[in-house]
């Protein structure tokens, strides 16, 4: 991620309770921006695509962590291009790693591919209604097996339309609130998609919790000290119960934010002592965490 002191590729974990630094990973897994992250449950590693690395552009590169070390995936096929401000999600039904969208700097892309551990595939076409888009909201919904797609920008469009993906095809659902940068998990509790932030057609930073539960978008309350941000992280820990969120570009005198969130229903912060570390854990954006649920652990 980013973050008001430069550009980053350090590795945190999250206990509930504190964050800790984790490995550095090696120099060819260089700083970047706006990759994608997933926890691949099977083989119990985390997987990360692709990203913007200062000085490189867009990536298509493939890295997985095991908990304690880093390692370079297989080289992408062909038509599996750079970008950033995709989407990564693991179909914990069919064990499998799905990617949708993203950006290269010129062109979004309405592609989906998916990657088991050997190599990546395309995935089915899109419908020609689902606008190609970078930026959106994704996660996996365990209660229903689907892959839930929101929202995002494409073509210099604020896009506001939900799609859900059964491993065969894409499905409209219908529409929501409208925003990009947004960041979005699956609260396994709660059987809903929890959508937090995002930059409004406005401009503004919006700071609304919506929760999707399949059929409909809810708009649920937020604390005034919530404030609104957009590229930040969210992430569901079966652990403790609740959705994690750390950091995020928005607004106030600092915009780089480096608080941490839990949303159980309701949001409480967490980043007082001895929470987060007094040195190294820094103010960021367009990083990237998942759930290492074999370690029980937020990786970011």
């Amino acid at each position: 991620g980013a973050g008001s002191d430069g550009w980053g590729r350090d590795t945190w974990e999250f206990n509930g309770a504190a964050w800790t630094r984790g490995p550095f990973p090696m120099s060819t897994l260089g700083p970047r921006t706006d990759p994608a992250m997933c926890y691949d449950a099977v083989r119990g590693t985390v997987v990360l695509f692709g990203g913007y690395v200062s000085g490189l552009g867009p990536m298509n590169d493939t890295w997985e962590y095991d908990g304690v070390t880093w390692s370079a995936g297989p080289s992408p096929p062909a038509g599996l291009l750079k970008r950033y401000g995709h989407g990564l999600a693991f179909d914990s039904t069919r064990s499998i790693t799905v990617l949708f969208g993203g950006r290269d700097g010129t062109t979004s892309f309405a592609d989906t591919w998916e990657y088991q551990g050997a190599l990546w595939t395309a995935g089915p076409t899109a419908p020609p209604a689902m606008s190609a888009r970078e930026q959106h909201a994704m996660a996996f919904d365990g209660g229903r097996s689907v892959v839930v797609v929101h929202a995002g920008v494409g073509g210099g469009t604020w896009l506001n339309e939900t799609w859900e993906y059964d491993g065969a095809t894409w499905q409209s659902a219908g529409t929501g609130p409208a925003r990009y940068g947004a960041s979005m998990a699956y609260h396994q509790s709660r059987a809903a998609c929890v959508m937090f932030g995002g930059v409004l057609a406005s401009g503004g930073y919006s700071n609304e919790t919506w929760e999707y539960d399949g059929s409909t978008w809810q708009l649920r309350a937020t604390p005034a000290g919530l404030v609104g941000r957009y590229e930040h992280v969210m992430v569901y820990d079966v652990t403790q119960g609740d959705v994690v969120l750390f950091g995020g570009f928005g607004t106030g005198a600092t915009p780089h934010k480096e608080d941490t969130w839990v949303y159980d229903g309701t949001w409480q912060q967490v980043d007082t002592a001895p929470a987060r570390p007094l040195i190294g854990l820094t103010a960021r954006t367009s990083h990237a965490a998942v759930l290492d649920s074999t370690r029980g652990v937020v990786v970011m």
